[in-house]
């Protein structure tokens, strides 16, 4: 063809390589997850942050959860004690730690009991809501409402009045 005259064929595949960008684990993270686990870095927090990791079912996406249980399982007998830097090293697997490093990294603005706090409310509320779920596609519908009068949680039912409602008011 004339147009291709003088030209050398590329050789299949050649040109510029492709670009591959590292993706953060972090990023599979609800933003209650990240907010326990970075409160976890910081030395005043660590205590509080280890309770809320210690609670069952808390975490929910998969990188949240499956870190989380590295941490407990890496530090059974207590939170991590010291620096970072002195203790991320131990958590099993090593993907774990890297999601703690990259917590870290990326953290816009340092770790608070407060924001701690309300992620800890956060994921109590998405477990009860999984759980309700659960037990709702389940048909266990009545067992719900026993634990609902055994355990004083009526979050989703409504609490008796001593007054009558008044559909209207405003």
């Amino acid at each position: 063809r004339a147009r291709d005259a003088g030209r050398t064929p590329k050789a299949k595949g050649a040109g510029p390589a492709p670009v591959v960008a590292a993706v953060s684990p972090a990023l599979a993270l609800s933003s209650a997850e990240k907010a326990v686990l970075h409160a976890l870095l910081d030395e005043s927090l660590r205590d509080r942050a280890w309770e809320v990791l210690l609670e069952a079912d808390l975490f929910f996406t998969q990188v949240g959860d499956a870190t989380a249980a590295a941490v407990r399982n890496s530090f059974g007998s207590g939170a991590p004690q010291g620096e970072p830097a002195l203790w991320l090293a131990q958590i099993e697997p090593e993907s774990a730690a890297d999601v703690l490093v990259d917590i870290a990294e990326h953290a816009l603005a340092p770790a608070s009991l407060a924001v701690l706090e309300d992620a800890y409310q956060e994921l109590l509320k998405r477990r009860h809501d999984r759980r309700i779920r659960q037990i709702i596609e389940g048909g266990e519908t009545e067992r719900y409402l026993e634990e609902i009068r055994d355990g004083g949680r009526i979050s989703i039912a409504r609490q008796p009045s001593s007054e009558p409602e008044d559909p209207f008011a405003t």
